[in-house]
């Protein structure tokens, strides 16, 4: 988000925007730069649920992944090694996490659509609130 070259789009559930991090994310669309152009969604389910979704396109690249990841120390894992017989280090901590990319230019095409939707009711919410709605 903090690339003008980037173009970003985002929904963060709504019960999660006050998180420590979500915070940092979320002050740099409130920043306004006309610069960027990212959106912005602060939301909850079309059915008013935790939005739980966890995934990204890269648009023009061809490339989608989604998975159960918690993108934090907590759900990516602290005092990890990629060698399996190295021992664990002292205050190792991993979620049993999954994540799928695929390059495949049906799942971008089908999960970009979904995550567009998901982001337009988040949008509809915002407006029908009150607030403002990102650019």
């Amino acid at each position: 988000m903090k690339n003008p070259n980037v173009r970003v789009q985002a929904s963060l559930d709504r019960s999660q925007a006050g998180g420590t991090h979500e915070k940092q994310i979320v002050a740099l669309d409130e920043a306004n730069d006309p610069d960027f152009y990212n959106s912005f969604a602060i939301l909850e389910s079309a059915t008013h649920q935790i939005s739980h979704t966890k995934g990204g396109v890269l648009v023009g690249q061809g490339i989608g992944f989604e998975g159960s990841m918690n993108w934090s120390a907590g759900g990516e894992g602290t005092g990890i090694g990629l060698v399996p017989s190295d021992p664990r280090k002292p205050g190792f901590v991993a979620q049993n996490n999954t994540l799928l990319v695929s390059a495949n230019p049906v799942f971008p095409a089908r999960f970009n659509a979904r995550l567009d939707s998901e982001h337009m009711i988040g949008l509809a919410q915002q407006s029908a609130s009150g607030k403002p709605a990102p650019r």
